[in-house]
């Protein structure tokens, strides 16, 4: 009986095995970019234009539509927008921290999959580089010389607990992680011509 109940889950599988290969790695990194959708590109696009305060001048007057989009932005749908953008750039940066711990111990028994290896690392590095790009753009405090958070590995529910962060990185911090990310990513795909159509 005992055996009977205890049966593994079908619909869902933990980080150990479902990343215990480098296709179980491929499928997360894809699964990185289904995060970064249209939804996130588009949050960019209206919270930056919002913020600049100037985009009467920087696009023609007879784009009516696009400016009363603008226009009636509230300050609650541009928070929503900023809460939104937040909360995609993190979960894309748990799921890539992730990849990138797990690669290690992936086994790559042969050249190919040693080359694959590279190529899904400098992959992996490349978009948290993008994303943390991102968040230091919208997100730093030029006023206390402070980013956002910069997040280079996975962490929990308890990180957050009785105050003892994550806390904010100083913006020159979060630039040379920004730099020796997509610096490294350059590396290990500078050979890379396909990357399976992402």
């Amino acid at each position: 009986r005992s055996s009977f109940l205890n049966i593994e889950p079908e619909t869902e599988l933990s980080t150990a095995i479902a990343l215990d290969n480098l296709d179980g790695i491929e499928s997360a990194i894809n699964g990185a970019y289904s995060i970064l959708h249209s939804d996130w590109l588009e949050r960019q696009w209206i919270f930056a234009e919002a913020l600049a305060g100037n985009y009467y001048q920087i696009n023609p007057i007879s784009n009516t539509n696009y400016i009363t989009t603008l226009n009636h932005q509230s300050g609650a749908d541009l928070l929503d927008k900023a809460n939104y953008l937040w909360e995609m750039s993190y979960r894309g940066l748990d799921q890539l921290n992730r990849v990138l711990e797990a690669l290690p111990d992936a086994p790559a028994p042969d050249a190919d999959d040693i080359q694959r290896k590279a190529e899904l690392e400098g992959e992996a590095l490349f978009l948290r580089g993008l994303i943390h790009f991102v968040l230091e753009r919208f997100y730093s405090q030029s006023q206390n010389g402070l980013s956002a958070v910069a997040m280079t590995e996975t962490v929990t529910v308890k990180d957050f607990q009785d105050g003892n962060g994550p806390f904010r990185t100083p913006i020159q911090g979060m630039r040379e992680q920004i730099i020796n990310d997509l610096n490294r990513a350059a590396d290990l795909m500078a050979d890379v011509n396909d990357n399976g159509g992402r």
